[in-house]
């Protein structure tokens, strides 16, 4: 466990450290409106992943680990399928872009996207692997795709300058390497007999997680999407470049908690419960340091995307207060998804999206960017009132059940029998005494 939390936490590194370089690149070589322009068209990919199922992935490895190996190719082709509906809208606003709203440049990366987005979410196959055992595997695979496009991606903005190319460069190497190796992946699985039944109760469990994630998955993009709308390319390109590095931080911080806390589950509710109690005042102080810091450095970080970007700065600095409370809510509820309330986690994680995405397009006309970053800060914080309540509510009926319940008198009387007190709890008191009282 310890080697493959150590090749999880640098492999995460490796790749948060290559996008930051990749960032730098692009801000550099591409026009402030061309970067935004590129954020915009991925965000909108990124919010349609919904129609591709992607609950199939945990499917898959439900379904792998049951023994029932013949629902993984099944799923690549669901996959497939629904992903066309993403194409088809895609064009779809490609033709938008070039009828309506005159912007050729959006139009071609949109239909771009529309290309490459079946390959872009073929990458369940990392859960076959991941469902065998071969978690190094899996992991280095994964990181190859990644690595490669974020190469390609450097190398494009490098010597082409070209935001069309660094589109199609950013997207060839899933297009290539993810169908590689989905069909590697199903040479590891066993031949097994057809069931539709099972087939059926894999499809619906995936959709069930599906529409679980869908408005948190949505509103990590919409913010994005809402900014170039209301406002323009280059204020997305603010907004992007400020919520960099609290991003790069957060993914890195549910990499490295997530090991500590299945150690933590694997010893029972109650036992994982008194271990988050203990250690809360703990994760707060840590987290109050690491915001401080953060908010000293941001400057200084943000210099190096150039000029044109240091009213990202600013922003960057009021995300970082989130630092507070974002690490005591990401272990809380992490836990309690282990432990078995991923419904109630579900529906909080749901209404709390919800509530962002209606505040965002209260906030943003009135107070453009800076609406944005301070309604994310201050429902961060709403997050944090939910796990203290849900907090106290636990600890007040876990710890509640696993305190046994004393017997009644009468019935360690009738358990012990006439005249015996050998079996009664050592209190000083004889059985009469019992019975008087």
């Amino acid at each position: 466990m310890t080697r493959n939390f150590i090749l999880m936490l640098t492999a995460q590194g490796l790749l948060a450290l290559l996008s930051y370089i990749l960032n730098l690149i692009l801000t550099r070589y591409l026009p402030m409106e061309e970067y935004g322009q590129l954020r915009y068209v991925i965000s909108i990919t990124s919010i349609l992943i919904f129609l591709t199922n992607p609950g199939l992935s945990s499917a898959v490895f439900k379904c792998v680990v049951e023994g029932y190996h013949r629902f993984v190719a099944r799923a690549y082709r669901l996959t497939l399928k629904y992903s066309l509906w993403g194409s088809l809208i895609l064009f779809l606003l490609s033709l938008y872009f070039f009828g309506w709203k005159k912007d050729p440049q959006t139009a071609w990366l949109t239909a771009l996207g529309a290309v490459f987005f079946p390959a872009m979410f073929l990458d369940r196959w990392i859960m076959v692997y991941l469902a065998k055992g071969l978690f190094a595997r899996a992991r280095t695979l994964e990181t190859a795709v990644k690595l490669a496009s974020i190469v390609l991606a450097g190398c494009a903005a490098f010597f082409t300058g070209k935001v069309i190319t660094v589109m199609i460069c950013m997207f060839l190497a899933h297009l290539v390497l993810n169908p590689l190796f989905a069909a590697r992946s199903l040479k590891l699985l066993e031949p097994t007999e057809e069931d539709s039944a099972r087939d059926r109760k894999y499809v619906s469990y995936s959709t069930r997680l599906t529409l679980y994630t869908l408005l948190p998955n949505m509103a990590k993009h919409l913010d994005k999407i809402l900014i170039a709308s209301f406002l323009d390319f280059k204020a997305l390109s603010l907004y992007y470049i400020a919520t960099i590095v609290p991003l790069y931080f957060q993914s890195g911080l549910k990499s490295g908690i997530n090991v500590p806390v299945q150690n933590w589950v694997s010893q029972g509710k109650t036992e994982a419960l008194k271990k988050f109690s203990r250690n809360q005042w703990i994760v707060l102080g840590l987290s109050v340091l690491t915001s401080a810091a953060l908010y000293i450095a941001m400057p200084l970080i943000i210099s190096l995307f150039g000029n044109a970007y240091q009213d990202s700065a600013q922003f960057a600095q009021i995300l970082c207060l989130s630092f507070i409370v974002y690490p005591y809510t990401t272990l809380f509820f992490m836990m309690l998804t282990f432990l078995g309330e991923e419904r109630f986690t579900g529906l909080a994680l749901n209404v709390h999206s919800l509530a962002k995405t209606l505040l965002f397009l209260l906030a943003l006309p009135y107070y453009g960017i800076t609406g944005i970053v301070c309604t994310q800060v201050l429902m961060d914080f709403a997050w944090f009132g939910v796990a203290i309540v849900r907090l106290r509510k636990l600890e007040a009926r876990w710890f509640k059940e696993a305190v046994p319940a004393c017997p009644a008198p009468a019935e360690l009387e009738k358990q012990a029998g006439p005249g015996d007190s050998s079996r009664l709890p050592d209190t000083g008191l004889s059985s009469e005494d019992y019975t008087e009282t």
